[in-house]
């Protein structure tokens, strides 16, 4: 790590002290060691099932199938590059090495950096969801908790002990309310990570605000059957399931805008469209240029065993010359890569912003 100033020390101290106590989203995925520069990768080798076979009888032994089961690497790239440029207030710089400004500027970057990076390892899970409990985003009741963890379990070499749910803050709230919470009584909170509150039917609860409940499509291209359906192009790695509810505007001709019906639901998903129903009822037109809007907490339950993370574990940090101003800047950044695999995380919806 470049440090190239005194201050720089400072703030870089502060940042390890930071990082220590943080107990963010990546720690949860299996570390395959820490990133130390971009570019590098690692395999991660998985292999499918074989068949077992009788191997003798009554008559001696059998003949067998000689089975070919090479494994398939799955690439962890670390290609993640992001950072902060800071300018340092020039009245400050003299205070600097006291901590006035430097504290609270690396503690505001350390919080900054961990949650970016938060918000890209779970949107990277989210995109490998392949089942969801309650996708309509009801009222959360028990009988959603047990489909989700059924989904998950029913997957070959799914553990509970690997499993952890991940919970938006209005999802914790709705949790709250089930018979099968347990709370951790008595455990404090930390501002750069995420707090371990109890258990669900056995398996840890995380609180973080990363977990999303809103997403917005761009640019969505909409054509209408003239039949009651409405075709929604949204691009791979959509995230959409049968069941969520879409609300689409900002469409010239309006029989593709649904708001005012308070969206519509999603009755057929491919790799690249969703079909909604179309309460309009409009003429079979296309159009093009207008948004698609999921409202949905997208909590979920991870399997740790099948998501992998590489991190810088602390950032780089240092001070250089502002070259447009008679000033300096603070420079902080860190690289990261992460895969996960096909149904590593079981979505788990719940009421948008609503217990």
């Amino acid at each position: 790590m470049a440090v190239t100033d005194p201050r720089s020390k400072y703030v870089l101290a502060k940042l390890i002290d930071q990082v220590s106590k943080g107990f963010p989203i990546h720690s949860l995925f299996t570390n395959l060691s820490p990133a130390a520069k971009r570019g590098e990768s690692v395999d991660i080798p998985t292999r499918g099932a074989v068949n077992i076979e009788q191997a003798s009888n009554a008559s001696g032994s059998l003949a067998m199938t000689v089975q070919s089961n090479a494994a398939v690497a799955n690439t962890l790239v670390t290609d993640k590059h992001y950072g902060a440029i800071v300018e340092i207030p020039k009245l400050n710089q003299i205070f600097d090495l006291e901590g006035a400004w430097s504290d609270g500027e690396a503690t505001n970057l350390a919080i900054e950096l961990n949650n970016y990076v938060d918000t890209d390892h779970y949107s990277s899970a989210l995109e490998m969801v392949t089942s969801w409990a309650n996708a309509s985003g009801s009222g959360l009741q028990q009988s959603h908790i047990g489909e989700a963890m059924a989904h998950m379990m029913s997957q070959p070499g799914a553990r509970k002990q690997d499993l952890v749910w991940i919970l938006n803050p209005w999802g914790m709230e709705s949790v709250r309310q089930l018979p099968s919470w347990n709370a951790n009584v008595g455990q404090s909170g930390n501002a750069l990570g995420i707090e371990e509150v109890g258990f669900l039917n056995g398996i840890r609860v995380v609180e973080t605000q990363v977990v999303p409940d809103i997403k917005t499509f761009a640019s969505v291209s909409s054509t209408l059957d003239g039949m009651g359906a409405q075709e929604l192009t949204v691009g791979a790695d959509h995230g959409l399931a049968i069941g969520m509810t879409i609300t689409t505007s900002g469409y010239s001709n309006t029989d593709h805008n649904n708001g005012s019906n308070n969206g519509a639901v999603i009755t057929a998903v491919t790799s690249t469209t969703v079909t909604i129903e179309d309460p309009m009822h409009g003429s079979a037109t296309t159009d093009t240029g207008g948004t698609a809007e999921l409202k949905l907490t997208m909590n979920g339950l991870l399997n740790t065993r099948w998501a992998f993370s590489r991190v810088q574990q602390i950032p780089d940090v240092k001070i250089v010359p502002n070259p447009d101003k008679i000033a300096e800047n603070l420079q902080a950044d860190v690289i990261w890569g992460r895969t996960c695999l096909a149904g590593c995380m079981v979505g788990l919806g719940s009421p948008y912003r609503a217990l």
